[in-house]
């Protein structure tokens, strides 16, 4: 376990948190400024963008990541997708290749933007899969949809 210092406008926020393989942060209503998690990987929504737009080659799983997520509505190619469908790329990506080359935590700073609800939802089997991936480098999805 990791213990990291959640700040909020490069100020910390409270005690430092002990990470655990699956971490969730919410942040106040009441809270203006952006949080920030020194010592971690951020993937945010600039970053998947910018990295969804750009990508070559992606990580082995990202696309098998996508297809439990949209399905037979996955476009073809990804470019002709929307923003969620390009936004959720990029993150995936991202994230499955920080695991696997950085040794630190990586946070995913709202992986559902864009994404219709019931993507939303298949995006919860995913995140814990991430987690089971990170801890064991073995990727297991649930079998029935």
């Amino acid at each position: 376990m990791t213990q990291i210092q959640i700040t909020a406008g490069g100020k910390p926020v409270g005690e430092p948190v002990s990470t655990t393989p699956l971490n969730l942060v919410y942040k106040s209503p009441n809270m203006h400024e952006e949080l920030g998690y020194p010592d971690c990987v951020s993937v945010d929504s600039q970053a998947a963008m910018y990295h969804a737009e750009r990508v070559v080659q992606p990580h082995v799983l990202t696309m098998d990541a996508m297809k439990y997520v949209f399905g037979e509505g996955l476009p073809s190619p990804l470019s002709n997708g929307g923003f969620g469908v390009k936004h959720l790329f990029g993150m995936l990506d991202l994230t499955f290749k920080f695991i696997d080359t950085v040794n630190v935590p990586v946070v995913m700073k709202y992986p559902e933007t864009g994404l219709h609800p019931a993507a939303a939802v298949k995006l919860g089997d995913i995140v814990i899969a991430l987690m089971q991936y990170q801890q064991t480098k073995k990727w297991a999805l649930p079998t029935s949809q």
